[in-house]
């Protein structure tokens, strides 16, 4: 029987939730696809959840998402054990590609966690180039907040944009998006802008100039603690990236936030920068992808 793709329907769940249960069966944490996939195929407003089917019963699944007019975001993309090396990620693929660019869209990203082998070749398959790594870090709000003397951190977001222009190409420019857990969109003039208007941005002043920058995206409620998490933080050099550190503890603390996630380059220095700041450090790295979505089609094996 071959595998044709179309959109979700409420009437998918309960196979979808059941094919997904079990998705890193070797990891402590479960896969959240079963919690969140009712609500992906009841909003499609700037989204499509598709499914792979066979006979009409779900054996994948992967969703894109338009986070501007130009970019959109592949996220839980997950094939049944049963039928994988079959194509059905690719062809889940395609047609999410060819719905992003009905969209306007001329790239979609996606993200996989470094630990995660299979997750990382199935993206490669599908369509998707490594772009770049980064790592998840994790400063105690209650932590150090110490200042060295000639560093000085401001909510200016002209000075932070500055930094970013100089530093933001270790992230290819991409930070966390605010309209979207766990996605990355370009980071530009306008984010910096607004989120020094709606939530907290920190810029660091060195005497050679603008040498470090990190925003906050949004704050979350996951199993009673509050999360405050950060778009991206980039800096130049250590003194910078422990006056950086000390201002996100301080506006994690404003915030009443128990915990943060902060998303730094994956880089030798950033993440040593990180460890010598004493905070804690991801085990692994998350890896971004993109495809782009304005050359020539062409039919992909996998």
């Amino acid at each position: 029987m071959a595998v044709s793709v179309r959109a979700a329907r409420p009437a998918d769940v309960d196979a979808i939730a059941a094919f997904t249960a079990g998705t890193w069966p070797e990891r402590e944490e479960s896969d959240y696809l079963p919690d969140v996939i009712a609500g992906w195929i009841e909003r499609e407003d700037d989204r499509q959840t598709a499914v792979a089917v066979e006979d009409d019963e779900p054996i994948g699944v992967a969703q894109a998402v338009l986070l501007s007019p130009d970019e959109a975001w592949g996220q839980g993309m997950r094939v049944h054990p049963d039928h994988r090396g079959r194509g059905v990620a690719t062809a889940l693929a395609d047609h999410l590609f060819d719905w992003g660019r009905a969209q306007g869209a001329t790239v979609v990203r996606a993200m996989a966690h470094g630990w995660n082998e299979g997750g990382m070749g199935q993206a490669r398959a599908a369509g998707y180039e490594p772009r770049t790594q980064v790592r998840r870090v994790h400063p105690d709000p209650t932590g150090d907040r110490t200042e060295a003397a000639d560093r000085i951190v401001v909510t200016d977001p002209a000075v932070a944009w500055r930094a970013w222009t100089d530093a933001g190409d270790a992230m290819d420019g991409l930070g966390v998006s605010p309209a979207e857990s766990w996605a990355y969109t370009e980071v530009d003039r306008e984010t910096v802008e607004t989120a020094a208007t709606d939530r907290w941005v920190g810029a660091v002043r060195s005497p050679a100039g603008a040498s470090g920058c990190a925003y906050r995206v949004r704050t979350t409620e996951r199993d009673g603690e509050t999360v405050a998490v950060y778009g991206a933080g980039v800096w130049d050099d250590g003194a910078s990236a422990r006056a950086l550190f000390g201002a996100i503890r301080a506006d994690a603390a404003d915030v009443g936030a128990d915990a943060t996630r902060v998303i730094v380059p994956d880089t030798a220095r950033h993440v040593t920068d990180t460890a010598r700041c004493r905070v804690a450090v991801a085990d692994s790295a998350d890896v971004l992808l993109a495809a782009d979505l304005t050359g020539a089609q062409s039919g992909r094996g996998g």
